[in-house]
């Protein structure tokens, strides 16, 4: 056995803990357990201060504009700090292309709590 002191950690070192010591074996998970994780965990995980958005992400194995059924998107939220004109410059653009069924919100600063209001807009 070699000991190093984990304060001085060589620069090479990528990784450094504790050894746990168990009755059983771990489960060593497969790529594709480790691919789901990296997948599905690290871009949909976000903290419960933000849970009032209600969000939801998409990824995509394309780059660039994505193709979608109009009659899907249903809702815009603009932030507090969004421009007057880019929110209508948005607003111009959604409602020239067709989409009939988008409404259009914008967050503002609740007056009671530290938090967000939504309101509609348009």
């Amino acid at each position: 056995m070699i000991l190093f002191n984990p304060e001085h950690n060589n620069s090479d070192c990528i990784a450094i803990s504790r050894v746990n010591y168990k009755s059983n074996y771990s489960k060593i998970p497969t790529y594709r357990e480790i691919a789901d994780k990296i997948l599905y965990v690290v871009p949909f995980t976000k903290s419960k201060e933000w849970s009032y958005e209600n969000e939801i992400r998409m990824l995509s194995k394309k780059t660039g504009a994505l193709k979608f059924n109009k009659s899907t998107l249903i809702e815009i939220s603009f932030g507090c700090n969004c421009s007057e004109m880019d929110l209508n410059d948005i607003y111009m653009l959604v409602q020239n292309t067709n989409y009939p069924n988008v409404v259009f919100k914008k967050a503002i600063k609740s007056k009671t709590n530290f938090c967000f209001d939504f309101i509609d807009v348009k």
